[in-house]
């Protein structure tokens, strides 16, 4: 028997339902999946799009997400730090390179774009606004995890050993030592996205070592990036920054260098306005190990150029 909820939990739950799978849905489709009456539905539904969070077409009987939704999106997006120290930086990058710029952090164990601007090489036909993508597969969901404990890694991306491709992750479970992990498999994409946590990991440390991550064809057929991390006040990476397009306009063998080149120094003007301040290399002891940050600008020392 279904557990009774309050009409705001109802109607929260309601909203939850919409999807890019399912933008529209009927009376009938609410009481099916929310298991409450068709009057119920169609009360809670009324009530939702008097105050403008859904709206109802006549004609079909439908019922779609309403304009007060994205009235408080933009209050949201307008009032993200992060976004508002990224967006000059993205649109530079958009209007030198051509490319998409995207802006990103975790977000309930996936990477939630805060913002995407279109390059001219690189159109979409839909926002990426609001959008959880998995880390394993995204440069930007590398660039989030690879600073972060394994244990803590395992746990965000680890799918049952077995589990079918494409099926839906369970939640996790308190995450075992990373050793008995490593062979743990990671939901594929593509035939070229990352298996299991122990080549997410080995790939992790390159990023770590890098500065920037890429993927290619990684989580859809056709599309390359590459992502810098962006840092707060304490250095902790906050955000990810990244180029992205076709994958034979980013030519990562003859561009990579250049694009990650590009990525980290927008990445570190941003984290600049957040408040970071990197200490030079030189104030540094013989006998003291580069931190994390200053590993990050590795990639441009040698000219610009790395391989993948």
């Amino acid at each position: 028997m279904p557990v009774a909820q309050p009409n705001a939990d109802k109607s929260l739950a309601i909203l939850e339902l919409f999807n890019d799978e399912q933008p529209w849905l009927r009376v009938g489709d609410v009481s099916r999946l929310m298991s409450v009456s068709d009057s119920t539905a169609s009360r809670l539904l009324a009530r939702l799009e008097a105050r403008g969070f859904v709206e109802r077409y006549p004609e079909t009987g439908f019922y779609a997400l309403g304009p007060r939704i994205l009235t408080l999106a933009g209050v949201a997006m307008n009032h993200s730090d992060v976004r508002r120290a990224a967006l000059e930086e993205m649109y530079r990058l958009v209007h030198a390179l051509g490319l998409g710029a995207n802006l990103a952090v975790l977000r309930e164990s996936g990477v939630f774009y805060l913002g995407n601007l279109d390059g001219r090489h690189a159109p979409r036909y839909y926002t990426l606004l609001g959008r959880r993508y998995p880390l394993h597969a995204t440069a930007l969901g590398k660039i989030l995890l690879a600073w972060r404990e394994p244990a803590e890694i395992s746990a965000l991306v680890s799918v049952p050993a077995g589990a079918r491709p494409g099926s839906t992750p369970p939640s996790m479970a308190p995450s075992a030592p990373t050793t008995e992990l490593t062979g743990t498999a990671l939901q594929r994409y593509s035939p070229s996205t990352i298996g299991d946590v122990g080549a997410l990991l080995r790939q992790l440390e390159l990023v770590r070592s890098r500065g920037y991550a890429t993927e290619v064809e990684e989580l859809a057929h056709g599309r390359a990036c590459v992502a810098a991390p962006i840092r707060g006040r304490n250095g902790s990476v906050i955000a990810g920054l990244s180029v992205s397009g076709p994958v034979g306009i980013m030519n990562l063998e003859e561009r990579e260098g250049d694009l990650a080149e590009a990525a980290v120094d927008a990445a570190m003007r941003i984290s600049e306005r957040l408040g970071f301040v990197m200490a030079p290399l030189d104030a540094m002891t013989s006998g003291e190990a580069m931190p994390a940050w200053h590993a990050a600008q590795a990639p441009r020392s040698g000219g610009g150029s790395s391989s993948r």
